[in-house]
This record gives structure tokens, sequence and C-alpha cells, in this order.
């Protein structure tokens, strides 16, 4: 008998662990961009693709542009936002172009799904390597950010 209860309370405190980790899942971006390559001063149809590998489901999904001097590198003509997803671009003071784009959505990118977000951007007039910042965030309000490089 107390082998049968050793057995049912291990199986208790692994259940509580297993709901617990649920709970507190957060999730597990991998994000991209393409093309990471472009021609001077030319309109370039850009897509940055995020996958949820896993935990709840990325609601925002927020591009900042490269902008070392304070002036956006790329030059924002059009946003696509996916069925249910909406996109607000912000300024800074005294720019008529934005610096970054966000793209929200109560649903969000489950985990183990993949959404990809489109823009148009005037490529810079320089050469170079760029970095860009990007932020998710998931129906918790946990947030991962990293950058990625285009030239």
């Amino acid at each position: 008998m107390q082998n049968a209860m050793k057995g049912t309370f291990t199986i208790s405190i692994l259940a509580v662990f297993l709901i617990v980790s649920q709970v507190l899942a957060t999730h597990t971006p991998s994000v991209s961009i393409s093309p990471t390559e472009s021609m001077l001063s030319t309109d370039t149809e850009l897509k940055l693709k995020v996958s949820n590998q896993a935990g709840d489901s990325i609601t925002s999904v927020e591009l900042q542009l490269p902008e070392p001097d304070g002036d956006p590198y790329y030059l924002i003509k059009d946003v696509a936002s996916p069925s249910g997803w909406a996109y607000e671009l912000r300024f800074r003071i005294d720019s008529s172009y934005p610096y970054k784009i966000t793209w929200s959505s109560a649903a969000g990118i489950a985990e183990g799904k993949s959404m990809e977000f489109g823009f148009t951007a005037q490529s810079p007039s320089t050469l170079g390597e760029f970095t860009w910042t990007w932020k998710t965030a998931d129906t918790k309000g946990d947030a991962k950010t990293d950058t990625l490089m285009t030239k």
C-alpha cells in the first residue's frame, strides 16, 4: 500500500509541475527578413517572417528601422497586414518618415505557426550593413527582442 501511495504522490507532483509549466509558457520566436540585400534607392518589397516555435500566442510584432543618425535609412512606402492584424506607424518628432512598424492581433500567432508581414520601403542610397531591431510580445505581455541585418 505504501508503494501505491508513493507512486500516486509522484504522479501528482509531476502533474502539478506540467500544469504550472504550461501556465508559465513564454513564446519562443524566430524572426527573419527577406530580401537581405537590395539595390540602392529602389522600392523594395520586404517580408518579415515570424514563427512561434513554442509557448503562448504572439500578439504583437514590432520592427524598428535602421536609423543611426536619427533618420531611417529605409523609407516606408506601404504596409500590409495579414488578415485579422492591424498595424501602426511611429514617427519621431519633426520627422515625416516612420521609424517603427507595429502589427497587433488579439488572436496572434499560435504555437507552431508562422505569419508573414509585408511592407514596401525605399532602400538606402548608400552601401552598408543595416541593423533592424524586432520585438515580439505574447498574450501574457512577455517580450523578446533581437536584431536582423540587411545590406
